[in-house]
């Protein structure tokens, strides 16, 4: 069942991304099918469920992380998932594969559904995003250090293991979640997105442009100190320099 204004409608859940894992050597869920967008969509025609199995329950935006319409609550064995609503219009079929994800530093893409005209992306419960973190509590060197490790961390498993770029890192769509760890979320946008080449640079300069948002270094007036200067080298390194790379500078190293 769908919420909405108060008014209910039925919702099949009719698209689901591959159910079929295997694991890995340390008995780790991983997924090893994919399935296209467009096959998605397509498979939306034949329902495989003629019950109401779900309910969406929406909120305000503000309260649970930008861009999120609602939340899923199913099997009472599950936990409930966050929403982000899309056109179908917007998905092409030249989109990239969609994976569910399994990494510590992303907001993990656990389904994907159509409903009508929308498509919609479930993800893991998103917790408190860096933007509105950095209004609420001044972040010191090592605290940003961290941060921008773990944003590297997330960023090669989207490289390499997705072979996408992210595309719109920003502190708006990174999230602290209830056990401390950071997450980098909108991946499935990232997935579907057309008309783009894979950009790695583009992710690099995100992530030294979100370091210096979150020192504030632009509005510092310890320009002088070791720390700073440090600080500034980082954030103003060639963005053709690799996630990798990045891992090995000192001030990452030591945080």
């Amino acid at each position: 069942m769908t919420t909405h204004g108060g008014v209910s409608i039925s919702v099949h859940k009719a698209t689901t991304l591959p159910l079929s894992l295997a694991r890995d050597s340390n008995n780790n869920e991983v997924i090893h099918e994919r399935r296209t967008i467009q096959s998605l969509i397509d498979s939306s025609k034949k329902p495989p469920y003629s019950r109401i199995d779900t309910i969406f329950i929406s909120f305000f935006p503000e309260k649970y992380g930008e861009g999120f319409c609602g939340m899923e609550i199913g099997d009472v064995s599950c936990r409930p998932t966050f929403l982000q609503k899309m056109d179908l219009h917007a998905v092409d079929e030249r989109s990239n594969p969609v994976l569910r994800t399994n990494h510590p530093n992303l907001l993990n893409l656990l389904d994907i559904s159509v409903c009508g005209d929308k498509l919609f992306l479930h993800y893991e419960r998103p917790g408190i995003s860096l933007a509105k973190l950095q209004t609420s509590k001044m972040l010191d060197r090592i605290a940003a250090a961290t941060i921008c490790k773990k944003l590297l961390h997330g960023l090669i498993y989207i490289h390499e293991a997705l072979n996408v770029s992210h595309g719109h890192l920003h502190c708006d769509g990174i999230y602290l979640n209830d056990e401390g760890e950071i997450k980098i979320g909108d991946v499935g946008k990232s997935m579907i997105q057309t008309g783009k080449m894979k950009d790695v640079s583009r992710d690099v300069q995100a992530v030294f442009r979100i370091a210096g948002q979150l020192l504030g270094l632009d509005s510092s007036t310890d320009t002088t100190s070791m720390s700073w200067i440090i600080a500034k080298n980082f954030v103003t390194m060639p963005s053709t320099v690799s996630p990798r790379t990045l891992l090995k500078v000192r001030i990452l190293r030591a945080s």
